[in-house]
């Protein structure tokens, strides 16, 4: 009885380094892909995210985006349909938390255009900004 009960607390300390090193395989959470677990997930807003202008005027549109951990570099892209006008997208602003600074140049047609800012490494990330452009 002895070398079998010795067999079997010499197992054990093997078999608590398996359980560390692979774990359980059970329960736990896992975070966004991209992220590491505890960092918040990205988002981001634009603004305005509604306003009006006259057809072939500007407005100045600011996108803030925010998570994905303390170190991450949040680029913004931002785009705006075909025949629906034109953007200037100046250098972001790393000093001012990261924000995206982008001039929409209407369109000389009348109509609701919708501007879209993403983050290019989270392109599912998105956020509009709407303009109504009217007539002179």
């Amino acid at each position: 009885m002895r070398t079998f009960s010795r067999r079997i607390f010499a197992a054990l300390p093997v078999a608590a380094v398996v359980t560390v090193l692979f774990g359980c395989g059970g329960g736990g959470t896992s975070a966004p892909e991209g992220l590491v677990p505890g960092q918040s997930s990205p988002s981001i807003v634009v603004s305005p995210s509604t306003s009006q202008i006259k057809a072939g005027g500007n407005i100045s549109l600011t996108a803030d985006p925010t998570g994905g951990g303390a170190s991450a570099f949040l680029e913004v892209q931002w785009s705006v349909p075909s025949g629906a006008g034109t953007l200037q997208v100046l250098p972001q602003d790393l000093s001012a938390g990261m924000r995206s600074t982008a001039v929409y140049y209407a369109p000389a047609t009348p109509g609701q255009y919708v501007i879209t800012a993403s983050l290019k490494n989270y392109p599912n990330v998105t956020a509009v900004a709407t303009v109504v452009v009217g007539g002179n």
